[in-house]
């Protein structure tokens, strides 16, 4: 069995099987009753099923050769009134060994399917495991320090009212980073199940990629960042889920606005891609990312070695969750980048929607 492990698995082991039955077949011709039985005719069928190749017409070209072999050795060995019977025998036989051979050929591909799908349960189960250890490190630190400021806050009596507030923006502060942790974890989990209802409509995309706009110029006034919009489309109507959608294009405005410095500008841009796609870019002049650490960005709790220019935090889903419903809109993201020359975040939607519509 070791040695038709290492034969190769195509014509060479479809050669050798033959061989084998010829000599089967030769064996029994000379022996007579004595050998003529189907057995011997079954081993190089299923060795070659089991540990050859998975062409299934190999397995129906070695079974017609053993069904002919043992027929020939059988027919000038006995004497038969009518032809046939040994015709009749041969074709019992030939169905026994196409069973025989395609059934053992059968659970060796289901075989190989069931450790491939036992692979990836492995590496989702090791995928999930480090989404809970980086998820309760990235939990465990603020909470704890939330933990500290409160218990400090109660038990100095002597505090001012400044240290008050200023104790209390702290904890203000961190709660809402371990808030915005516990969301995507949430969003994980639930996309991840596939419980993802999208509420598939027909809207207008200019206006609502100009109000997610107007939320996050909030968010860069603090930095003196300027987010300005630029598109030749007036109006485009474009099917897609308004909630999800708008963590989409927050996530991608609130990285840029992050990774950029004060006083600078993000630009967004829509156009149409070979009439059938709507493009959003996503443009700023920050820090830029390593051309190394691009292709695993979109993946779970993936963190760049770029941090943030104002000390910013970062949970390492967002990305991974806009891939997630952006290739449940049918449509496709990604990001272009160059280290302190800014980044290119975009995506791309279809301006026909194949799907149910709300």
């Amino acid at each position: 069995m070791l040695l038709f492990k290492r034969i190769e698995t195509g014509f060479w082991g479809l050669a050798i099987a033959l061989l084998v039955i010829i000599c089967i077949g030769v064996i029994d011709y000379h022996t007579g009753v004595e050998l003529s039985f189907s057995f011997f005719y079954i081993i190089p069928i299923a060795l070659l099923a089991m540990y050859g190749t998975e062409n299934k017409s190999y397995i129906i070209i070695v079974s017609v050769a053993s069904a002919f072999c043992w027929f020939f050795s059988d027919f000038y060995n006995r004497d038969y009134s009518l032809i046939f019977y040994p015709i009749w025998n041969t074709l019992v036989r030939l169905f026994i060994f196409l069973i025989i051979g395609l059934s053992l050929l059968n659970l060796k591909i289901k075989g190989k399917k069931l450790n491939l799908i036992n692979e990836d349960l492995n590496l989702l189960n090791n995928e999930k495991n480090k989404m809970i250890g980086v998820a309760a490190h990235d939990l465990t630190n603020p909470i704890s320090a939330i933990n500290s400021f409160s218990n400090l806050l109660v038990s100095d009596k002597e505090n001012s009212k400044e240290d008050f507030i200023e104790g209390l923006t702290i904890i203000e502060s961190l709660s809402t980073n371990t808030l915005a942790v516990l969301k995507n974890l949430l969003n994980v989990s639930t996309i991840e199940s596939g419980k993802v209802d999208l509420k598939i409509k027909k809207l207008n995309y200019i206006p609502f990629v100009k109000q997610q706009l107007v939320y996050n110029q909030i968010l860069a006034s603090n930095k003196k960042i300027h987010i300005d919009f630029n598109t030749e489309i007036d109006a485009i109507d474009l099917h897609f889920d308004n909630h999800y959608l708008s963590q989409v294009v927050d996530n991608l405005l609130s990285n840029a606005i992050k990774y950029s410095e004060a006083h600078s500008e993000i630009k967004i841009k829509i156009s149409k891609v070979n009439n059938n796609q709507i493009l959003t870019e996503i443009i700023d002049n920050g820090k830029g990312i390593r051309e190394e650490e691009l292709e695993k960005l979109f993946n779970y709790f993936q963190k760049t070695t770029t941090v943030p220019t104002d000390g910013e935090s970062s949970t390492g889903l967002g990305l991974a969750i806009a891939k997630k419903i952006v290739t449940m809109h049918q449509g496709e993201i990604g990001v272009k980048s160059t280290l302190n020359r800014g980044s290119v975040f975009y995506f791309s939607l279809p301006m026909v929607y194949k799907g149910n519509v709300s």
